[in-house]
């Protein structure tokens, strides 16, 4: 009788049944529900403005000049629960010519703890003449 040494392998088998689906993964989240306010603002009168919106106190603030499309840079003051304060100082916005755009922020969301320093700075704030 012979006999057979070395690694000897017989033709794949079928492939075996599934198995059982896994656990439902954790929901998803919901972008369906609005997170963001817009109105646009200007009278040729007043330099200030205040603004309610929906959002809670966790909001990003821009404001947009619409003659240009840049940004502009008013003192924002987030004065309460539902309200934003611009103060665009000695100038006086025209007529219809700001968009607000104010965007909720993830509060359940933490980042990093610590005190920035400027090393850790974008050059560009580091270098911006007000300072940071």
């Amino acid at each position: 009788m012979a006999t057979l040494t070395g690694n000897i392998k017989g033709p794949p088998g079928n492939p075996g049944a599934e198995g059982p689906a896994g656990p439902p993964g954790p929901p998803g989240e919901d972008f369906s529900a609005n997170r963001g306010y817009a109105t646009t603002i200007g009278d040729g009168v007043n330099s200030v403005f205040d603004i309610s919106h929906p959002l809670g106190t966790d909001v990003l603030v821009e404001c947009v000049n619409l003659e240009s499309g840049q940004t502009c840079w008013p003192v924002i003051l987030r004065t309460n629960f539902d309200s934003v304060y611009l103060d665009f100082g000695d100038t006086v916005p025209a007529m219809q010519s700001r968009r607000v755009l104010i965007s909720q922020v993830d509060a359940s969301v933490e980042g990093g703890t610590g005190t920035p320093t400027i090393g850790s700075v974008s050059p560009w704030i580091a270098a911006w003449p007000l300072g940071f």
